[in-house]
């Protein structure tokens, strides 16, 4: 995504030549949607005129929330869906067919283009027109009202700071018909989520998924994660006779080709509240508690951490893998452990992921691989 303070970094000027920009990435329509902000409104206006005066389809998707904009962008068959939240600050959100990450060559285009003013540019009287669809939330609505096919003996509450969730209240009322309290906790961007009971148990989101993957595994269907998930959603697949598919945050080429088109079809990777109804069938389907739906999930911790670099990460992550070859990062595994670690997009900082089966092993795999990274740095990179 790109972000920046509003009207003083992201400006109209800006979101205009980004919609040329984009364009150079986009196969066929692009879906754009925003927040209900005046100044959301006016960037993604500024957008939606630059990618007509290249001659690119657009759809004007109106306010809508990141997961319905993504939903109808699969459904018209989109290319790229972009999506813009301001407020102090500006983000704006690019996605590509499959409501995926952007693979690393069309990064490249979209950042050469904005760099160099490789844009697109339409003849006068071939600009495109720029098409109001205003059936996104009855589309949502319908997608839900279709997968709300169940109820559960709880009486459900949804949390969240973001106003676009009260689309899903009728859904969480339909479902919830009994009288224990469950809470929904959708994040603001609504796309990931967690559930707590009165009793104090929670599932936070990593064992969501995780509950969601156990759910379509055990009918026997495929599923992919992100790369940098954790690993022990594998040993939990290979336990139930499945394989789940691997995704890259910034696809190089195509071997994640597989683990894309089946990640296309996971709404729950997107959609907190999808998510949340998914697990809470899963529940129903088998007669679980909280605790109980817990308790099917092997024990694992995971910390995540950034750090920041002083030399190439590409020089971090060649001394410790020992290969300085380009890859989406550097994976250390062992005894149930693990660490990963990848560049950001600007080459100043790490992510790093350490796992294991308890908080206390991963706190310890944090500290020593920042010291080695902090000493590697020390020494300049070099070997």
């Amino acid at each position: 995504g790109i972000c920046g303070e509003t009207n003083t970094v992201i400006t109209p000027e800006f979101a205009g030549k980004l919609g040329c920009a984009v364009s150079r990435i986009a196969g066929s329509y692009i879906a754009v949607a925003c927040g209900n902000d005046n100044a959301a409104e006016t960037l993604k206006n500024a957008l939606l005129s630059g990618i007509s005066s290249t001659g690119k389809q657009c759809f004007d998707c109106g306010n809508a929330s990141l997961p319905v904009l993504l939903h109808t962008a699969s459904l018209l068959n989109c290319s790229l869906a972009v999506h813009i939240d301001s407020k102090t600050r500006t983000d704006i959100l690019i996605y590509n067919s499959g409501m995926l990450p952007l693979t690393r060559v069309q990064e490249r285009l979209l950042e050469n283009a904005l760099n160099r003013g490789e844009y697109l540019s339409a003849s006068w009287n071939n600009f495109s027109c720029i098409n109001k669809f205003t059936g996104a939330i009855p589309l949502y609505n319908a997608m839900l009202e279709g997968i709300t096919d169940f109820t559960v003996p709880f009486h459900i509450s949804l949390n969240c700071v973001n106003d676009s969730a009260s689309v899903c209240l009728p859904y969480a009322a339909k479902i919830g018909t009994g009288k224990e309290e469950l809470t929904i906790t959708l994040s603001e961007r609504l796309t990931k989520s967690e559930i707590a009971d009165n009793k104090g148990n929670v599932i936070d989101y990593d064992s969501m998924i995780m509950l969601a993957v156990m759910s379509k595994l055990k009918k026997g269907a495929e599923t992919a994660l992100p790369f940098a998930f954790p690993r022990v959603a594998d040993v939990m697949a290979e336990q139930l006779g499945g394989k789940i598919h691997r995704f890259y945050a910034s696809s190089m080429d195509n071997r994640d080709a597989e683990a894309r088109r089946i990640a296309a079809e996971e709404k729950f990777l997107y959609d907190g509240f999808v998510l949340a109804v998914q697990v809470l069938k899963f529940i129903e389907e088998n007669k679980l508690t909280i605790p109980e739906a817990l308790e099917l999930l092997p024990k694992f911790s995971e910390i995540r951490k950034f750090i920041y670099i002083s030399c190439p990460p590409q020089k971090i992550l060649g001394r410790i893998s020992g290969d300085t070859s380009e890859s989406e990062g550097v994976m250390i595994s062992g005894d149930g452990e693990r660490i990963f670690l990848r560049s950001n997009k600007k080459g100043n900082g790490l992510y790093m992921f350490a796992e294991s089966a308890s908080s206390e092993t991963a706190a310890e795999l944090c500290a020593k691989t920042e010291k080695l990274i902090k000493d590697i740095m020390r020494d300049g990179g070099q070997s």
